[in-house]
């Protein structure tokens, strides 16, 4: 990560996976604490 390039549009929609996909992973987690 040293060269610093503006992020495109594969990069935000790469980003708005990963957090989607972390919230549910993180949800599922809780749910299955609290049972």
């Amino acid at each position: 990560m040293g060269s610093m390039r503006p992020p495109g549009p594969g990069v935000s929609v790469l980003f708005s996976v990963t957090i989607r996909l972390s919230g549910g992973f993180y949800r599922c987690l809780g749910n299955s604490r609290e049972t």
